[in-house]
């Protein structure tokens, strides 16, 4: 199938279309609340109202992720089945492992401190809060880009020159997430071979797309690394209750996600985390639901009492470029990052919508954009 144009003319489609997401996403929104307080306006049954509220949240899901795949279908040319076989071609010439790894950075306005560690045989220091960040797509794995992901976190936020957080311990993971210009190469030219497209403009919804699964490829065999780490901080946590926090970004999301499954599934009864920010996360808007592939990863961070600041708390926003095009077309469905999580009754999952913040926004002015909500939130 022959379409003529160009990537960047298809792109540019995509962004336009997901801009109209935002409006029609208020109108299902407002529609959602009038159902709800016409049934607990006309009924006295509390088990059935929420019975009906229920129905009523997964048809507007439903609704709103119906809307958001024909985005993909107005874009009038590239299709999930697109995407597919131009992987197909590429997929020979860019499967590599993650290189994973793990930096302990022992002063934070230092890169130069940073020590790599041995998961498998590492010592927590005695009353430190221990905090793992783990940067998402388009990094190189090495100590520059995970420092570079802290940095851009820290140098809005400020947090850890807080003497509220002085005492906390801070560990950076780090793997292969690059999109390289050999990459971008690759893909336009199977593009261009496939649907006779040129390779003008900026395409990078469509690079991205086409290697997602090369992507999550390496963001479980980096989650599979991490596993033993977790270990040593529940060992670490049994003994001195020090617990910090977690921060994932998109694709580091389901790294931690991966790994949290995991450890979970071996030993429910630590927490390793007081807190686990979970944004802009590239995992299925169901993961954290009983039905979902990490339906257990949200328990690696608690307790509870305070929905804010403990627990697993999901940062999403609807009108995601990277997340609403490239992982769309890449999976077939929404992302937690757009949709937040499915199942917000569960306990540790707390969804937190910064639409109206980040807007399309999904890495440059990703932090810049929170600085305030982040300072607010951490108390600073």
């Amino acid at each position: 199938m022959k379409i003529g144009g160009s990537l960047g003319q298809i792109s540019n489609k995509l962004k336009s279309e997901t801009k109209n997401l935002e409006n029609k996403g208020k109108k299902i929104w407002n529609q959602t609340l009038d159902d709800i307080e016409a049934i607990l306006g006309h009924t006295s049954n509390c088990h059935a109202s929420m019975d009906q509220i229920r129905i009523i949240a997964m048809k507007r899901y439903l609704e709103y992720q119906t809307t958001s795949l024909r985005v993909m279908w107005n874009s009038n040319y590239i299709t999930k089945e697109v995407v597919n076989e131009v992987w197909k071609i590429v997929s020979p010439r860019l499967k590599k492992g993650a290189d994973p790894k793990i930096f302990y950075l022992k002063n934070y306005n230092r890169l130069e401190s940073a020590i790599e560690i041995d998961p498998n045989n590492f010592e927590f220091a005695d009353q430190k809060h221990p905090c793992l960040f783990v940067h998402g797509m388009d990094y190189e794995s090495g100590i520059n880009s995970a420092y570079n992901f802290f940095k851009d976190f820290n140098g809005r936020v400020s947090l850890f020159n807080h003497p509220k957080y002085q005492n906390h311990e801070l560990y950076l993971v780090s793997y292969d997430s690059k999109i390289t210009d050999e990459y971008e190469t690759i893909i336009k030219a199977a593009f261009e071979s496939l649907i006779g497209v040129s390779q003008d403009g900026d395409s990078g919804p469509l690079i991205q797309a086409v290697l997602w699964r090369e992507l999550e490829d390496r963001a479980r065999e980096t989650g599979d690394y991490i596993v033993p780490f977790l270990r040593k901080l529940s060992e670490h946590n049994k003994q001195t209750n020090n617990k910090g926090f977690a921060l994932s970004h998109s694709l580091g999301c389901f790294t931690l996600a991966s790994a949290g499954q995991i450890f979970i599934e071996e030993d429910s009864s630590t927490q390793l985390f007081a807190l686990w920010l979970c944004m802009a996360a590239a995992l299925p808007a169901n993961a954290f639901s009983s039905s979902g592939d990490f339906e257990l990863a949200p328990f690696i961070a608690g307790p509870t009492d305070d929905k804010v600041k403990y627990g697993t708390s999901v940062w999403y926003s609807r009108l995601d470029y990277v997340l609403n095009i490239a992982y769309t077309l890449a999976t077939g469905h929404l992302a937690m990052g757009v949709t937040g999580p499915l199942e917000i009754s569960r306990n540790h999952v707390y969804p937190t919508d910064v639409t109206d913040i980040v807007g399309e926004q999904h890495n440059t002015h990703y932090f810049p954009r929170l600085k305030n909500t982040l300072r607010n939130m951490f108390e600073i």
